[in-house]
């Protein structure tokens, strides 16, 4: 096979990139690919802070073989030093011809020395914005306009008829290994995971990072729940087995918009705005039903990713809130992708790219 169209190859990147989004916190999930002549010669995917960037993984790789080619990236090549050197000055050393890129990098320290200004100068060509809504989706939050609101993705396990559990409350273990494993991807990269009282009195969850995902501290916890005793009642559960913050909060029409801490002894702290204890805070819903109709019918839902497993389950434990009295006013997803995790189908949907 021979690789000549510029959005043949970005597509092949977004796909070796995406079951790596998550591990690489806080840097965004990037891959890089040499194309010499039509033949894919070398490619590399950036999954640890600190680590060399896709674009030298894949330059070291193609070595001579670099010198006239192009460099296809699904980011933009960054300009400036961090924990590595910037990416621009390794791929004019290696004699880069043209480079191709996905979508632009938002950084601050990118905007202000964008690649296309750095690379022309030394004579390298430009190509960007090549397949650059569907790039957004290995890193949305990464990609959102800067806002103190957070962003929120919303996880769903659901059976084929669309049912989130049986009518007795099991639904452990419903989707592959493989599935949950991404899930816990994602778990590493946000701030916190949200869940409804009731997921947590039926599941005693611990949701922190397993399935062999290398991490740091687990993410805060956030108890979507109005009853007074919930804070005391929390105290019995595994959420505080690890070392990390546990927060309550009362949704409303406008989402999450405040958070008390709660401590080991089931004492609350006084409610905080919550761009107050997270900047641009990222949230990850995981359950159950009535937390994510609330958050859909708010508006609130960033991001989308419902997981399908092959089985029928029946009942009336379903989701999705009200039914509006219109196809035209029920809630879109524009920009949607479908991928697969052994038996497990992700449908992923962004409200905006």
């Amino acid at each position: 096979m021979t690789w000549r169209d510029p959005i043949a190859v970005m597509r092949a990147l977004i796909q070796k990139a995406h079951p790596y989004r998550g591990l690489g916190v806080p840097n965004p999930v990037v891959a890089a690919a040499v194309i010499r002549d039509g033949q894919w010669v070398a490619d590399g995917v950036h999954v640890r802070a600190g680590c060399a960037h896709a674009e030298v993984l894949a330059l070291d790789q193609a070595g001579d073989l670099a010198q006239g080619a192009t460099l296809y990236v699904t980011l933009e090549p960054c300009t400036h030093w961090g924990k590595t050197p910037p990416c621009c000055d390794a791929i004019i050393s290696a004699g880069i011809d043209h480079v191709v890129w996905a979508v632009d990098d938002p950084s601050p320290h990118v905007r202000r020395l964008p690649a296309q200004c750095v690379l022309e100068a030394a004579g390298i060509g430009v190509t960007g914005g090549v397949l650059a809504d569907h790039a957004r989706f290995l890193n949305p939050a990464f990609h959102r306009p800067q806002s103190d609101a957070p962003f929120i993705t919303l996880k769903l396990a659901q059976s084929l008829d669309g049912k989130l559990a049986l009518d007795n409350g099991d639904s452990a273990y419903l989707t592959s290994v493989s599935a949950r494993r991404y899930v816990h991807q994602i778990r590493n990269a946000v701030d916190a995971i949200v869940v409804g009282a009731q997921t947590v009195w039926m599941d005693d969850p611990e949701l922190t990072i397993r399935h062999g995902v290398e991490h740091g501290q687990a993410p805060a916890v956030i108890v979507a729940s109005r009853d007074p005793n919930t804070p005391k009642r929390l105290c019995d559960t595994r959420l505080f087995a690890v070392d990390r913050p546990v927060y309550t909060t009362t949704l409303s029409t406008a989402g999450i918009t405040h958070v008390q801490r709660v401590n080991a002894n089931g004492i609350l702290g006084p409610s905080e705005p919550i761009s107050t204890v997270w900047r641009s805070p990222y949230l990850l819903v995981e359950g159950g039903g009535a937390v994510a109709n609330q958050l859909l019918q708010a508006g609130v839902v960033d991001e989308l990713m419902v997981m399908i497993a092959p089985c029928i389950l029946g009942g009336s434990r379903g989701w999705g809130g009200n039914s509006p009295d219109a196809l035209a006013r029920c809630l879109r997803y524009s920009h949607t992708h479908v991928h697969q995790f052994d038996d497990t189908v992700m449908i992923q949907g962004l409200t905006g790219v």
